[in-house]
């Protein structure tokens, strides 16, 4: 289950009960979120995070070496000491993500810019 107020439009979560990644368009009563055969409005308890995990840096937007320069030319890593992931930008701020829309809400905090995730296709376990 998800926590509306945790997310905002362009978010990745999953759709429980097709098991299927899906992106926020808009919150109200319901959730409307599209996912790659359909657009539909849900319920926070059809939805729950996606985990971010170390294996598929490119899936989030990052190089091989878990950086990325944002369009302003800010460059920003991602580490996963202790397995939790941090957004780390160069002035040292770092903000805890173990969740891809945490990923995408962070990286917009930092860049004023959205993390565009690649998730269709990608395994959901």
């Amino acid at each position: 289950m998800i926590d509306p107020k945790t997310i905002r439009p362009g978010n990745w979560l999953l759709y429980i009960p097709e098991n299927q990644y899906c992106t926020v368009i808009s919150i109200g009563a319901y959730i409307a979120v599209r996912d790659y055969k359909a657009t539909r409005n849900c319920f926070p308890n059809d939805l729950t995070p996606i985990n971010v995990n170390h294996r598929h840096p490119t899936t989030y937007g990052f190089s091989v070496g878990w950086t990325k320069q944002s369009a302003s030319g800010l460059y920003l890593s991602l580490s996963f000491g202790n397995n939790i992931p941090v957004l780390i930008s160069p002035v040292g701020e770092a903000l805890q993500a173990e969740f891809v829309h945490q990923l995408q809400n962070a990286y917009f905090r930092l860049t004023g810019e959205e993390l565009t995730p690649t998730l269709y296709g990608a395994p959901t376990s």
